[in-house]
Protein backbone atom coordinates (compact mmCIF):
# COMPACT_ATOMS: atom_id res chain seq x y z
CA UNK A 1 0.00 0.00 0.00
CA UNK A 2 2.67 2.62 0.65
CA UNK A 3 4.26 1.58 -2.65
CA UNK A 4 0.80 2.83 -4.41
CA UNK A 5 0.99 6.06 -2.14
CA UNK A 6 4.48 6.89 -2.96
CA UNK A 7 3.70 5.84 -6.92
CA UNK A 8 0.90 8.23 -6.90
CA UNK A 9 2.58 11.26 -4.80
CA UNK A 10 5.70 11.09 -7.30
CA UNK A 11 3.62 10.93 -10.50
CA UNK A 12 1.59 14.56 -9.19
CA UNK A 13 4.85 15.89 -8.48
CA UNK A 14 6.17 14.94 -12.45
CA UNK A 15 3.25 16.09 -13.38
CA UNK A 16 2.85 19.28 -11.92
CA UNK A 17 6.31 19.91 -13.07
CA UNK A 18 5.57 19.33 -16.81
CA UNK A 19 2.46 21.43 -16.61
CA UNK A 20 4.69 24.65 -14.72
CA UNK A 21 7.41 24.42 -17.63
CA UNK A 22 4.15 24.28 -20.06
CA UNK A 23 3.05 27.66 -18.31
CA UNK A 24 6.62 29.39 -18.16
CA UNK A 25 6.88 28.96 -22.23
CA UNK A 26 4.58 29.37 -25.24
CA UNK A 27 4.78 28.70 -29.01
CA UNK A 28 3.91 32.40 -30.37
CA UNK A 29 2.03 33.09 -33.23
CA UNK A 30 3.92 35.20 -35.83
CA UNK A 31 1.12 36.79 -37.31
CA UNK A 32 -0.02 37.93 -33.92
CA UNK A 33 3.36 39.77 -32.96
CA UNK A 34 3.41 43.09 -32.37
CA UNK A 35 5.45 45.68 -35.58
CA UNK A 36 8.65 45.91 -32.78
CA UNK A 37 8.65 42.13 -32.17
CA UNK A 38 8.07 41.54 -35.72
CA UNK A 39 11.05 43.50 -36.83
CA UNK A 40 13.39 42.35 -34.35
CA UNK A 41 13.10 39.21 -35.81
CA UNK A 42 12.79 40.05 -39.85
CA UNK A 43 16.70 41.86 -38.52
CA UNK A 44 18.07 38.61 -37.20
CA UNK A 45 16.44 35.62 -39.12
CA UNK A 46 19.08 35.41 -41.47
CA UNK A 47 21.39 34.14 -38.83
CA UNK A 48 20.99 31.03 -37.38
CA UNK A 49 21.12 31.41 -33.27
CA UNK A 50 19.20 32.11 -30.48
CA UNK A 51 17.67 35.29 -29.35
CA UNK A 52 15.74 37.11 -27.24
CA UNK A 53 13.47 40.26 -27.29
CA UNK A 54 13.25 42.02 -23.89
CA UNK A 55 11.75 45.30 -23.73
CA UNK A 56 11.22 46.28 -20.14
CA UNK A 57 7.16 46.29 -18.83
CA UNK A 58 6.48 44.14 -21.88
CA UNK A 59 6.32 40.92 -23.14
CA UNK A 60 9.45 38.71 -23.86
CA UNK A 61 10.06 36.11 -26.38
CA UNK A 62 12.84 34.13 -27.03
CA UNK A 63 13.65 33.14 -30.81
CA UNK A 64 15.19 30.25 -31.65
CA UNK A 65 16.48 30.59 -35.89
CA UNK A 66 17.71 27.44 -37.47
CA UNK A 67 17.08 28.79 -41.09
CA UNK A 68 20.29 28.57 -42.92
CA UNK A 69 22.95 25.91 -43.98
CA UNK A 70 25.92 25.66 -46.04
CA UNK A 71 25.97 23.80 -49.02
CA UNK A 72 27.00 20.13 -47.16
CA UNK A 73 26.33 21.00 -43.88
CA UNK A 74 23.90 18.71 -41.91
CA UNK A 75 20.62 21.24 -40.99
CA UNK A 76 19.59 21.64 -37.37
CA UNK A 77 16.28 21.92 -35.51
CA UNK A 78 14.37 22.00 -32.98
CA UNK A 79 13.12 18.63 -31.37
CA UNK A 80 11.76 19.95 -28.06
CA UNK A 81 11.69 22.96 -25.64
CA UNK A 82 11.23 23.32 -22.25
CA UNK A 83 11.70 26.15 -19.50
CA UNK A 84 11.83 26.04 -15.59
CA UNK A 85 11.81 28.48 -12.93
CA UNK A 86 13.89 27.82 -10.19
CA UNK A 87 14.28 30.65 -6.99
CA UNK A 88 15.28 33.50 -9.71
CA UNK A 89 16.99 31.65 -12.24
CA UNK A 90 14.69 31.06 -15.27
CA UNK A 91 16.00 28.46 -17.50
CA UNK A 92 15.06 27.67 -21.13
CA UNK A 93 16.10 24.07 -22.36
CA UNK A 94 16.49 22.72 -26.47
CA UNK A 95 16.82 19.95 -27.64
CA UNK A 96 18.66 20.57 -30.80
CA UNK A 97 19.08 17.53 -34.11
CA UNK A 98 20.22 17.27 -37.23
CA UNK A 99 19.85 16.25 -40.34
CA UNK A 100 21.36 15.38 -43.68
CA UNK A 101 18.09 15.79 -45.35
CA UNK A 102 16.88 19.26 -45.96
CA UNK A 103 13.32 18.57 -46.83
CA UNK A 104 12.93 16.72 -43.46
CA UNK A 105 9.63 17.60 -42.51
CA UNK A 106 10.53 17.96 -38.86
CA UNK A 107 13.07 21.19 -39.72
CA UNK A 108 11.15 24.70 -38.96
CA UNK A 109 13.37 27.44 -39.28
CA UNK A 110 12.29 29.93 -37.22
CA UNK A 111 10.48 29.33 -33.61
CA UNK A 112 8.87 32.24 -31.62
CA UNK A 113 8.07 31.33 -28.20
CA UNK A 114 6.37 34.06 -25.75
CA UNK A 115 8.34 33.60 -22.02
CA UNK A 116 5.85 33.67 -19.33
CA UNK A 117 7.87 34.23 -15.64
CA UNK A 118 5.45 35.65 -13.71
CA UNK A 119 8.14 37.35 -11.87
CA UNK A 120 11.38 38.97 -12.26
CA UNK A 121 14.70 36.50 -12.33
CA UNK A 122 17.59 37.12 -11.95
CA UNK A 123 19.29 35.39 -14.93
CA UNK A 124 17.69 33.65 -17.69
CA UNK A 125 20.04 30.71 -18.54
CA UNK A 126 19.92 28.39 -22.06
CA UNK A 127 20.92 25.16 -22.63
CA UNK A 128 21.49 23.31 -25.27
CA UNK A 129 21.15 19.54 -25.68
CA UNK A 130 22.69 19.99 -21.49
CA UNK A 131 25.07 22.44 -22.27
CA UNK A 132 24.78 26.02 -21.03
CA UNK A 133 25.13 28.18 -24.40
CA UNK A 134 24.82 32.17 -24.84
CA UNK A 135 21.71 34.06 -26.47
CA UNK A 136 23.50 35.30 -29.56
CA UNK A 137 21.32 38.39 -29.66
CA UNK A 138 19.33 40.44 -26.70
CA UNK A 139 17.74 43.16 -27.92
CA UNK A 140 14.67 45.33 -28.50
Amino acid sequence: MKKIVCVFIMLIVVLAGCSQSTALIKEADSHKLNQKVKSFVDRNKSKNGIYLYSVAGEKEYFIVNYSTARQGEKVKFLSGIRAELREDVFTIQLDVQETSDPHDKRIRPLSIYKLNKHEETSKIEVKINGQETPIDIVGS
